[in-house]
């Protein structure tokens, strides 16, 4: 088994968070936790932070939002998704809060298509198979609101309880 290098000095830290920079934006977060898996040391872990954050290698609002426009244009599932994606990347609550309330993130189209493509595969005709599509919805991270609108409106029924 190939054992990873031990990072000591400040210049090994550098040149291993420029190689993850490289291959893509990562998180402050991100950054701290791959430095700790390499053993380097918390002081220089923490001055490499410092010196990628004071020089803008490290930005969490521009990856925070980076990533908003990329679900936006692209992702078939819902807020609370993408919110949980975002805290997996290691980014603060706040940062993600002001991100997400920058633009009115409007889920009803994303949901609609993730109903028209569940639809497709599956029959909704009772109860039990409502219960399923509905878990599916949230599952894919769609708000309760959302899902009832959307499920309500194709299919002729109400979600009122």
């Amino acid at each position: 088994m190939l054992r990873k290098k031990k990072i000591d000095t400040f210049s090994e830290a550098m040149d291993f968070a420029y190689k993850k920079l490289a291959i893509a934006d990562r998180s402050s977060q991100e950054i701290l936790a791959n430095l700790a898996k390499r053993n380097c040391p918390g002081d220089i872990a923490q001055a490499v932070l410092d010196y990628l954050l004071k020089n803008n290698y490290i930005n969490d609002e521009r990856l925070c939002e980076s990533i908003c426009e990329r679900w936006k244009k692209s992702e078939t599932s819902g807020k609370n998704s993408l919110k949980a994606k975002l805290f997996k990347r290691g980014l603060a609550k706040n940062t993600i809060n002001e991100a997400l309330a920058l633009d009115d993130f409007d889920e009803t189209e994303k949901a609609d298509k993730t109903l028209t493509n569940y639809l497709k595969l599956h029959q909704v005709t009772d109860p039990k198979s409502l219960a399923k599509l509905l878990r599916h919805m949230s599952a894919k991270g769609f708000s309760y609101t959302t899902i009832k609108r959307v499920v309500s409106g194709k299919l002729k029924i109400s979600l009122e309880q």
